[in-house]
């Protein structure tokens, strides 16, 4: 699977999900490739604050084999991330940070358990 930037992809989940995934930079990161991605269309749980139906993750890095094995369909080649993602992407490089070994849908899934436990937080929230 040759991934690239403006990729728009629907990812592998144990139950159907709106969740889809944004390629915004493919990075060398040590031994590795890290993909920089966007997560939209994220479902938002009953009764989380902000009465939304969805929310979104604007960066996120993931190890190219763990992105890879969360990809399903290719559902666009020129979707933009979204605005948030360049922020995220000057921290992660200023930080030199990690990526990611496991699955887009292991990832919700804490983000989930962890804004459940903790009804003031969004996803998004540090």
């Amino acid at each position: 699977m040759e991934l690239a930037p403006g990729q728009l992809w629907s990812i592998k989940s144990p139950s159907p999900t709106t969740i889809k995934v944004i390629v915004g930079e493919i990075e060398p990161w040590r031994d590795r490739t890290a993909v920089l991605v966007s997560i939209i269309d994220i479902p938002v749980p009953e009764g989380w604050p902000g009465g939304t139906r969805t929310t979104s993750v604007g960066c996120i890095p993931f190890d190219e084999s763990a992105l890879v094995a969360s990809l399903d369909q290719l559902l666009a080649t020129d979707a933009t991330p979204l605005p948030s993602f360049k922020l995220g992407l000057q921290q992660w490089s200023d930080t030199d940070g990690g990526v990611f070994t496991v699955t887009v849908s292991e990832i919700i899934g804490h983000m989930v358990e962890k804004v459940s436990q903790d009804p003031n937080r969004t996803p998004e929230s540090p």
